[in-house]
């Protein structure tokens, strides 16, 4: 509903879809949403009742803390971490620190030591 109100004022940009850039409350319920389903098929021996009530405990206090400490989204960390282990920055990361062990612990070649000389 909120794409066809940004349509229609003229104010609409894609990068601005939920979906690109989901806010704490979409991330939570998604979330929610999984703990639910895991719990249906089984993987959670809880009961129902007590998942229902930390799921309940999890909104609430998230809630209270952004209203008091300022807090948004304790979703950040995690997502940093996935994102740089899947989409490859944690290999460029390495990558770029062993070339540059290997370029400092290599011997100076003739060109480097005549210019130092001069």
């Amino acid at each position: 509903m909120r794409l066809i109100e940004r349509v229609v004022r003229g104010i609409w940009t894609p990068s601005s879809h939920e979906i690109l850039q989901p806010s704490f409350s979409s991330k939570a319920c998604l979330s929610a949403s999984i703990v639910f389903i895991c719990q249906h098929l089984g993987f959670f021996s809880a009961p129902f009742s007590a998942i229902y009530f930390s799921v309940v405990c999890f909104f609430v206090y998230f809630s209270i803390s952004a209203q008091i400490l300022g807090f948004f989204d304790p979703f950040v960390p995690f997502e940093k971490v996935i994102c740089v282990v899947i989409f490859g920055g944690l290999v460029d990361a390495v990558g770029k620190l062993f070339s540059r062990t290997e370029q400092q612990t290599s011997p100076p070649s003739d060109e480097t030591a005549k210019h130092k000389s001069d």
